[in-house]
């Protein structure tokens, strides 16, 4: 998926090759150095590693040196580019290479679909919603109209499966926590509920419970919390994590119809190892472990009992995994779309079916499979490309 991120990568090499073709006479003249940064080393050691960190005190970035700091080098740059000659020819190639209208993947919800637009006249990606595949595009929340600066940015984080409700994210100046808001699609407002600033996994909404279970990290490491719409977030309820310090994380998933909530912890960010248990909502068993003593990595999505589980386990590429949530033996663990020569990314389970999106000599395809493992089809592409995401809803939860 084109996303901030990758569109600011894409705009720098942009600039870096329209400046390489320049002639000498249109780059910027020498001048005086940039502005002197001053250091402050701080001396860490991380799993037996000394690691030295000159700019620590930048990461403040509300603090009056780190103001003044980034005051003084936008001064300097805007010195140098401002007279730089050629400026216009290379503002002129560059606008209608990053200036176009820009789509995220579509999160369907009811009889609505909800996505991020960024039109090629904005700056800042906002929220829309769409009433079928062909409705008009219907502007829900403009980040510009939360901050003078346009210093503010939103997410979507989660839909209701019958699109009443969507969860989003406010974030201020691209920092990695957000505050969480609940919006009334059909009153076309915010509810009262709100989580405080934090950093977030993922948001589940309980089907019909007006409750939704969400991961969050913090200082003493991850948690699982479920919160009812309308009560105090500060009474919310742990649900899981209590055991778990820094250097783990936990994310969520839960079952269509809600009945299981599955819960994977992650070993460090790469992961190469991880854990995943799941809990009945109807039963009274707790927390039951699906697999926590396989040096690999285990994660997927529940669909009906069933978890599909995407593992590099005795698979280097990747396999899919079948787990009946009401027999999770391990011995009742099916093998039901083995791993190839390709490599398999992810998966994801829509209208009943499972997708696996692959990656093989830089090009990424789709491999659509049944839920017992028979292929259905596979949707390939004409040209070098990387599918980002593939997002769906289950539909008949009864073939499960």
């Amino acid at each position: 998926m084109n996303t901030p991120r990758t569109r600011s990568l894409s705009f720098a090499l942009i600039c870096v090759a329209l400046a390489s073709l320049l002639p000498t006479a249109v780059r910027p003249e020498a001048g005086p150095p940039p502005p002197a940064t001053r250091t402050d080393n701080v001396v860490e050691v991380i799993h037996g590693v000394e690691i030295v960190d000159p700019y620590r005190w930048l990461e403040d970035q509300q603090s009056p040196e780190t103001r003044t700091w980034i005051e003084i080098q936008n001064e300097y740059t805007r010195a140098v580019l401002g007279g730089m000659k050629g400026r216009d020819r290379i503002k002129e190639a560059i606008t209608p290479l990053i200036r176009y209208d820009w789509y995220g993947t579509p999160i369907a919800g009811g009889d609505y679909y909800f996505f991020l637009k960024e039109p090629a006249s904005a700056n800042l990606e906002s929220i829309y919603m769409r009433k079928g595949l062909d409705g008009e595009d219907e502007l829900l929340i403009d980040p510009a109209a939360l901050s003078a600066d346009q210093s503010v940015s939103v997410d979507i984080i989660e839909i209701t499966r019958d699109g009443s409700i969507m969860a989003y994210g406010i974030r201020e100046g691209g920092e990695d926590e957000v505050s969480v808001r609940f919006y009334d699609v059909g009153g076309r407002r915010d509810l009262p509920d709100e989580l405080p600033r934090g950093r977030y996994g993922e948001i589940r909404f309980e089907p019909g419970k007006g409750s939704i279970f969400y991961s969050k990290y913090l200082d003493e490491g991850p948690r699982v919390y479920r919160h009812r719409i309308g009560t105090d977030p500060a009474a919310d309820a742990e649900v899981f994590g209590g055991s778990y310090g820094v250097g783990k994380g936990i994310s969520i998933d839960l079952s269509g119809d809600g009945r299981f909530l599955l819960l994977t912890v992650w070993h460090g960010s790469a992961a190469d190892k991880t854990e995943v248990y799941y809990l009945d909502l109807q039963g009274d068993g707790g927390i039951q472990p699906i697999v926590n003593d396989i040096e690999a990595r285990f994660e997927g999505y529940a669909g009906g009992h069933y978890f599909f589980m995407h593992t590099n386990w005795q698979a280097p590429n990747g396999r899919l995994l079948r787990v009946d949530l009401e027999n999770p033996g391990r011995d009742s663990w099916k093998e039901i779309v083995p791993e190839s020569g390709a490599v398999l990314k992810d998966h994801t389970i829509a209208g009943d079916m499972v997708f696996a999106r692959y990656l093989e000599n830089l090009i990424s395809f789709i491999r659509v499979f049944d839920p017992s493992g028979r292929p259905a089809g596979e949707i390939r592409f004409d040209s070098l490309g990387a599918v980002g995401s593939v997002k769906g809803v289950l539909e008949q939860l009864s073939l499960w």
